[in-house]
C-alpha cells in the first residue's frame, strides 16, 4: 500500500535526477574538444578561475592532458568507470577506516539525558543501516 507507494515515489525522483544530471551534462559538453586531456584541462582551468596554475602545475597537466588525448577512446571508455569506481570504494574505505567509534568523553556528552539516549540510538541504528541501503 502506502510504502509501496512511498518507495516507488523515491525511485522516481532518484531517477528523475539522474535523468536531470545527464541532460545537464550533455548540453554543458555540446561544445567539448572531443580529447579527454582537453576537457580535464579545461575544467582544470575553470576550477582555479580566476587565480591561476603555478607554472610546474599547469605544465604537469598540459603532460597529463597530450597524454590522456593520445589514448584511445576505447581505452578511455573502458578504464573510466574503473577509475570512478576505485576512488568511490577509496572513498567509503577511507571514511570507514578514519570515521572509529567515539570516545569515552564523546559517548558521555551524547548519552546526557534520555532525548540523548534515544537520539544516539537513532544516529547507531541509521549508520548501521546506511551501508544496506541503495536508495542513499
Amino acid at each position: 500500500g502506502p510504502l509501496l507507494a512511498l518507495l516507488l515515489a523515491k525511485r522516481a525522483t532518484l531517477y528523475a535526477c539522474a535523468l536531470s544530471t545527464v541532460y545537464v551534462a550533455a548540453m554543458r559538453s555540446g561544445d567539448a574538444s572531443p580529447g579527454l586531456g582537453e576537457r580535464l584541462e579545461a575544467i582544470t582551468a575553470e576550477a582555479v578561475s580566476p587565480a591561476m596554475l603555478p607554472e610546474g602545475q599547469s605544465a604537469e597537466v598540459r603532460a597529463v592532458a597530450e597524454s590522456l588525448d593520445a589514448t584511445p577512446q576505447a581505452a578511455q571508455a573502458a578504464a573510466l568507470p574503473l577509475v570512478f569506481g576505485a576512488l568511490l570504494a577509496s572513498a567509503y574505505a577511507s571514511t570507514i577506516l578514519l570515521g572509529g567509534p567515539p570516545s569515552a568523553e564523546e559517548q558521555q556528552l551524547l548519552l546526557a539525558t534520555p532525548a540523548d539516549e534515544a537520539l544516539a540510538l537513532a544516529r547507531s541504528a541509521a549508520d548501521a543501516i546506511q551501508p544496506l541501503s541503495t536508495a542513499s
